[in-house]
């Protein structure tokens, strides 16, 4: 069971737990914000001051060696597929990155397996297929892991927003520009229909749904959701 330090501000004690390849020793003070520092030492014989808060929250595993082993020993630290995985770590496991706030501070994380060893993540992602690919997440609100990650063109990725409205039909949940695709039926169309006030069903018109094999029997409605 954790014990309690100092008698200001309370601090977890996490002496001679371990963090990836960093092994706490002592409490070595607090930083400016107040938050607990640790020394520590690595696996590989390095200490090295860590917050106690990178610790438990997985940001911080090593005392850099890991990384440094991924970049020398897989000939591909220039690589797309390279950058990708770096600008994904940073995002979600550096503070001070510029696009933290939309991904490691929602809570969004790149699993154990991936973080310290580019090449498992390579293995599973493969080569970029073209320069205007990048990574992307299936479950926008879930985190970098094997089955939630693809390579995906910015059109893909801007119909897979937050933001972005759904209508799912018979299993099928899809944005309006995708149902328009679908159907065959002009977006510019459909948002005039729901501008209009007519009910979705009306939107997707009966005579599109019933060549697409999605006639509507007594006027069911669509829904829609966010995500």
């Amino acid at each position: 069971m954790a014990t309690i330090i100092g008698t200001m501000k309370r601090s977890i004690d996490l002496s001679n737990q371990r963090f990836g390849s960093l092994v706490a020793l002592r409490h070595v003070g607090k930083n400016t914000s107040g938050t607990a520092i640790w020394e520590c030492v690595c696996d590989c014989g390095v200490t090295k001051n860590v917050a106690g808060s990178h610790l438990r929250g997985g940001r911080t595993l090593s005392c850099g060696c890991l990384l440094r082993k991924a970049v020398t020993t897989h000939g591909m630290s220039k690589s797309p597929e390279h950058n990708a995985w770096r600008a994904m770590i940073g995002r979600c496991h550096t503070p001070t990155n510029k696009r933290w706030s939309y991904y490691g501070g929602r809570g969004i994380v790149v699993c154990e397996a991936w973080r310290n060893d580019f090449m498992a993540f390579y293995k599973h992602i493969g080569d970029r297929p073209s320069d205007k690919h990048s990574i992307d997440r299936i479950d926008v609100n879930g985190n970098y892991e094997p089955g939630n990650v693809r390579w995906a063109t910015q059109k893909c990725q801007s119909r897979n927003r937050r933001s972005n409205v759904f209508y799912e039909l018979n299993g099928m949940r899809m944005t309006l520009p995708e149902w328009a695709e679908h159907l065959s039926i002009p977006e510019i169309t459909m948002r005039k229909r729901l501008k209009a006030g007519l009910s979705l069903d009306q939107v997707f018109s009966q005579s599109h749904l019933r060549h697409h094999g999605f006639y509507l029997p007594d006027r069911q409605l669509l829904k829609n959701s966010k995500t």
